[in-house]
């Protein structure tokens, strides 16, 4: 609640009313967020937050071709090392360098992968507490909405994330981030939403650990399968993301323009509260050389950008200059 002292000017007459409206509502109005603090920072109704990566070069070509600064950079590091964060680390898949992105953009989130490989024991008896200290007082730090992956792909075969270990895994950094106040962090539990003969619900943290379901959107061939963990999400009434997106193996024009076509309409069908694109060169990065995932970046063809901008431009989107003000408050 905010006090007003009334001057004598300010007491009577209709002017005088209609001013003292505009005084006590102006404030209460500017102090609504864009993202909602109270619903994992989900956008308002049937707008999405625009994330970009998923390193420290892709992102700012990203930027220099579209001039645009998205909602949201993507980013990743490990329970292990805290790699990437506070300062630069290269691991042949890219530059990765978190501080420096939130630095560079004041009015974009985090979108981070938190890499748990051969690592789950070790989280669960406490060897990894000191880490995941320090990870939540980093993030806590940006005094921004974060969106954590924990675990991302959990599903992911070789991933091989035992579901029982992966649980209590993804719990206790939960719990120890919100036993350190953390209100800034928002946790995504993120399925590689691929066809396999086990159900990603096997792996659920529960309710009250998980504020966004995530799905990673690489091929058309996978729509039956992300439409179902949709739905998951949609029944459990949590926020949907499409926390990893990139058209693998697409070299011709054609193909490109096909998957784009694909993608948009996956997202006009679900209506993801918030959409991350990876716009890497894989090709080029030394990890992913010979697997033949192509080349993501929207500024390869020209043909491409101009689909890509006429998407995002679209008012459903949400990119940097849409959250002026609403993350550092």
């Amino acid at each position: 609640m905010i006090y007003v002292m009334l001057s004598p000017l300010l007491k009577s007459g209709p002017v005088s009313l209609h001013l003292l409206f505009f005084l006590l509502l102006a404030p209460c109005a500017s102090a609504q967020p864009v993202l909602d603090p109270d619903n994992g920072f989900a956008p308002p109704w049937q707008k999405t937050l625009l994330i970009v990566g998923q390193d420290k070069p892709t992102i700012e070509a990203y930027v220099n071709a579209t001039k645009t600064v998205p909602g949201g950079m993507m980013e990743y590091t490990s329970i292990q090392t805290l790699s990437g964060l506070s300062l630069p680390f290269s691991n042949g898949a890219g530059l990765h360098h978190a501080g420096f992105l939130m630095e560079k953009y004041p009015n974009s989130t985090l979108q981070l992968g938190l890499y748990m490989v051969d690592a789950l024991l070790q989280v669960n008896d406490g060897t990894y507490d000191e880490n995941i200290d320090k990870l939540a007082d980093w993030l806590a730090a940006l005094d921004r909405p974060v969106f954590l992956r924990i675990g991302y792909e959990f599903d992911e075969p070789t991933n091989n994330y035992d579901t029982t270990q992966y649980k209590f895994a993804f719990q206790r950094i939960v719990k120890r981030f919100r036993a350190k106040g953390v209100t800034n962090v928002a946790f995504v539990w993120h399925s590689a939403a691929k066809m396999t003969d086990k159900d990603p619900m096997m792996w659920y943290p529960g309710d009250e650990y998980v504020d966004w379901f995530g799905i990673s959107y690489f091929s058309p061939s996978q729509y039956e399968t992300a439409m179902s963990f949709y739905w998951q999400a949609y029944l459990k009434g949590k926020n949907f993301m499409i926390a990893e997106a990139s058209p693998f193996g697409m070299y011709t024009l054609r193909a490109k323009q096909d998957w784009y076509d694909k993608f948009f309409q996956f997202i006009e069908e679900t209506k993801p509260q918030a959409v991350s694109y990876i716009n890497s060169h894989w090709d080029a990065m030394r990890t992913y050389k010979s697997s033949r995932y192509g080349d993501a970046r929207v500024q390869k063809f020209p043909e491409i950008l101009d689909m890509w901008m006429k998407e995002i431009n679209k008012d459903k989107y949400l990119n940097a200059e849409d959250l002026v003000g609403d993350l550092q408050e």
